[in-house]
């Protein structure tokens, strides 16, 4: 995580408080008081926020906080959500997951050094989620869940938003909806032991993992999955 995404996410919470002390007429600070809360009493929580921020989870916690003053759950994950690029590549997406300790596959650091992997700066992309219990047991393939995805008006992701959801997401979000593996719907791409191949989140007794998952056409899933695709910016 970049420096800048830190101090964004900060700059925001304290945009956001001087807001409302604002609105309520509080106390200044140099009066030692926001709001109706002494500072003394605020500095707890504030310091640890700007830890969380600061941590290699940042990512994470942000999304959280964001979500909170929205009044919205901040854990699980959303229906929709956005993703925003911030250049990095495939080589440094695998130092940063490696960083906050989240394990990235053989196959799955391939693919983020391959030729597939094209590192975008400042897009924002909505990403939807189609839950696998939507299908029978025996239609949960690829094939389908693409063919309700584009009934949908869903369009395929790229390769380079699976590393930026695994930092927005934790396994505790992903058990809260009761899934077992997120995988982004990206066109299916060939890894060097030949499979047909997705990047996607899994959660694991051992940690938190990025990996590659079946990508063939007829490739089937278990109930506890979870599949991503994209909005078009028009919707």
């Amino acid at each position: 995580m970049t420096c800048g995404s830190v101090f964004s996410g900060y700059d925001y919470l304290v945009v956001r408080w001087h807001n409302l002390n604002e609105r309520r007429g509080g106390l200044t600070m140099s009066q030692g008081m926001l709001g109706n809360l002494s500072l003394s009493d605020t500095q707890g929580p504030r310091k640890d926020i700007e830890d969380k921020l600061a941590g290699p989870k940042g990512t994470m916690w942000l999304r959280r906080l964001k979500r909170f003053l929205r009044g919205e759950n901040p854990f699980g994950v959303p229906k929709t959500f956005e993703v925003t690029t911030n250049g990095r590549s495939g080589d440094q997406h695998i130092t940063d997951l490696e960083v906050q300790g989240d394990r990235v596959d053989d196959y799955a650091q391939e693919l983020l050094r391959g030729k597939e992997f094209v590192a975008t700066d400042g897009k924002a992309y909505k990403l939807a989620l189609i839950m696998g219990d939507e299908f029978e047991d025996d239609k949960r393939t690829n094939e389908n869940i693409r063919v309700e995805a584009a009934k949908r008006g869903y369009l395929d992701p790229s390769v380079e938003l699976a590393p930026y959801v695994r930092e927005m997401f934790s396994d505790e979000d992903l058990e809260q909806m009761g899934l077992w593996a997120l995988i982004v719907m990206h066109q299916p791409v060939s890894v060097s032991c030949g499979f047909l191949s997705l990047l996607g989140l899994r959660r694991c007794v051992g940690g938190r993992w990025l990996n590659t998952f079946d990508g063939r056409p007829d490739g089937g899933w278990s109930r506890g999955r979870g599949f991503l695709f994209l909005v078009p910016a028009s919707n």
